[in-house]
C-alpha cells in the first residue's frame, strides 16, 4: 500500500494505513471550549503541540464540534473566528435584552433610572425637546463586549457542560509519535462524532 504524508505540528509524518471511523477509546478525546478560548486562545500561540496542550483534553464518547485549523495562521485570527461563531449570537441577544430592560426602567412612568435633561433640537424648522437614551448608548455595548469575551466562562460558572471540541492540537498526542499516528488515522472517526464542523483555514 502506498504511503501518505501528513504535516502535523510542523512535522511531516508518513503513514501507510487508511483512515478509519473506528477510534480507540483511549484516543477519543475532546477539549472543553473554554480551555481553547482562554486568554484569547493563548494556546494557539505555540505552533507546536505540547504535553500541556494534550492535558487540557479529556476522554469523550461524544463531541459537539470538529474544529479544523491552519497551524501556521495567527492565534488572533483563530480567536476572532471562535469568539464570533460561539459567542457573538448570545452577546447580541444579551445586548438587545439589556436595551429593552434599560429603556423600560428610564421611561417616565417607571423612573427607576435617571434621565439627562432633554435637548433642544429642530425638526422641520420647529423647536422640539428630545430625550436621550444615554443608558442604552453605554450599557448595551458594554454588555455585548463582556458577553462576547466571557460567555464560555459564564457557562462553566453556571455549571453547564461546556461544548467539547475536537481540535487536533489538543486531542491528538503531539509528543508520542505512535499515538499521534493512531490519532491521525482516527480523524475520520472524530469527524463522524461531531455535530458541527468549523474550518479556520487561511485562503
Amino acid at each position: 500500500m502506498p504511503e501518505d504524508s501528513w504535516n502535523l505540528g510542523g512535522r511531516r509524518i508518513w503513514v501507510n494505513k487508511t483512515c478509519s471511523t473506528e477510534v480507540d477509546a483511549s484516543l477519543a478525546r475532546g477539549v472543553p471550549i473554554n480551555m481553547v478560548m482562554t486568554r484569547f486562545c493563548q494556546a494557539f500561540s505555540d505552533k507546536q503541540g505540547t504535553v500541556n496542550d494534550h492535558a487540557l483534553s479529556q476522554q469523550a464518547d461524544d463531541l459537539d464540534d470538529f474544529v479544523s485549523h491552519d497551524w501556521s495562521s495567527s492565534r488572533w485570527r483563530k480567536a476572532v473566528t471562535l469568539y464570533f461563531i460561539y459567542n457573538s449570537g448570545a452577546a447580541s441577544v444579551a445586548s438587545i435584552v439589556t436595551g429593552v430592560i434599560v429603556a423600560v426602567l428610564q421611561v417616565d412612568g417607571v423612573g427607576i433610572l435617571p434621565k439627562p435633561p432633554p435637548r433642544a433640537i429642530s425638526v422641520g424648522g420647529q423647536p422640539r425637546q428630545a430625550g436621550s437614551g444615554i443608558w442604552c448608548i453605554y450599557v448595551c455595548p458594554l454588555v455585548f463586549i463582556i458577553t462576547l469575551l466571557n460567555l464560555q466562562t459564564f457557562r462553566t460558572m453556571w455549571q453547564r457542560r461546556p461544548r467539547l471540541l475536537f481540535v487536533d492540537k489538543f486531542c491528538i498526542d503531539q509528543v508520542d509519535e505512535d499515538r499521534k499516528r493512531a490519532g491521525i488515522l482516527g480523524i475520520a472517526g472524530f469527524f463522524a462524532q461531531q455535530q458541527k464542523a468549523c474550518d479556520m483555514l487561511d485562503p
